[in-house]
């Protein structure tokens, strides 16, 4: 999954998110999850990133697996 912000400073909030569906469905059979979820799950992690999330440690991958699965359960995406 990669993510690029768009917009310059001044512009409405324009961005790209690029997920890889292969990625999706090898790790949809791995962990026992849905491709959808998996898909679902990038784009949030996706959009953590732009937002300013980073996954640079334990704690920060650990925070935002727990908010991106949050926002998908919000929403009602189950794996």
């Amino acid at each position: 999954m990669l993510a690029f912000k768009l917009n310059a400073k001044n512009e409405k909030f324009r961005a790209d998110i690029i997920i890889s569906a292969e990625t999706a469905l090898r790790n949809a059979t791995e962990f026992g999850t849905s491709p959808f979820f998996e898909l679902s799950l990038y784009v949030a992690h996706g959009i953590l990133h732009l937002r300013g999330y980073d996954d640079k440690t334990a704690k920060g991958k650990k925070q935002m697996y727990r908010r991106a699965v949050g926002i998908l359960k919000k929403n009602n995406i189950s794996s």
